[in-house]
């Protein structure tokens, strides 16, 4: 029993970890980007890779099943897309 609370301990720091990272990020965003666009595309990012590294987590602690290894990479093909024609307006 002490070996699944140690491994359930561990998940909850992971997923603690990166909701830390999703804030700094968050604060980072709102303070040095000015373009409104901008600013909502980087936190629509931010909070995505947030997302996608917690259903990881949950995916290999085996309780969640719907975790998509690829999700991230069309997220952030989608994310870049976006940047670059923002950028060119």
């Amino acid at each position: 029993m002490t070996d699944y609370k140690t491994k359930e301990q561990k998940e909850l720091e992971k997923i603690t970890r990166t909701m830390v990272n999703l804030d700094k990020e968050l604060t980072e965003i709102d303070h040095f980007e000015s373009d409104k666009n901008k600013h909502a595309l980087r936190q629509w990012y931010a909070e995505k890779k947030a997302m996608h590294d917690v259903k990881k987590v949950l995916y290999e602690a085996k309780l969640y099943a719907q975790y998509d290894e690829c999700e991230m990479e069309q997220v952030t093909m989608n994310y870049e897309k976006l940047a670059l024609e923002m950028d060119a307006v």
